[in-house]
């Protein structure tokens, strides 16, 4: 897989990069707010073209364009901006760990690396039921807003 090199971060697009994230605890995921690819991973423009925000984030925080390896997520969280959570790594070394945390088979709770309980999606239907928007609760919850969609639509957590 070949990456677009990242170009040099002016001190606008790190202000715009920091305020498309939200921040919490070290341990905690920190979703990406603004536009995403249909992935779920954040988008970010610099000097007129589209990069992944992780890629640049990863450029930003260690200094070094992460060239043809990919910006993983120990979460398997897509939109977390959590520096802590990001590590480099092959496409095969990203396969491999989507296999070991069964990311690739299990759906619900049972899943090796989910972050929600059947107790957390039961709370979250009577959220959405009362009104409350998938992306309000995603952002609360810490998980993509596509994860509360298939949750509303009994895709997971049937």
């Amino acid at each position: 897989m070949h990456h677009r090199p990242i170009p040099n971060l002016t001190p606008s697009v790190v202000i715009r990069l920091w305020k498309g994230i939200l921040i919490r605890g070290p341990n905690d995921c920190w979703p990406w707010v603004k536009g995403c690819d249909r992935d779920g991973y954040g988008i970010i423009s610099v000097d007129c073209a589209a990069y992944v925000v992780t890629r640049v984030l990863w450029k930003h925080w260690h200094s070094v364009d992460p060239d043809d390896l990919l910006v993983c997520h120990n979460c398997n969280n897509p939109p977390c901006c959590n520096p802590n959570h990001l590590y480099l790594g092959t496409d095969s070394e990203n396969l491999h760990y989507s296999f070991d945390c069964n990311r690739r088979f299990q759906v619900g709770e049972f899943g090796g690396c989910a972050k929600l309980t059947n107790k957390d999606v039961k709370i979250i239907r009577e959220e959405l039921d009362s009104g409350r928007t998938n992306r309000a609760v995603a952002l609360e919850r810490g998980v993509h807003e596509s994860t509360i969609s298939k949750i509303k639509w009994r895709k997971s957590f049937k």
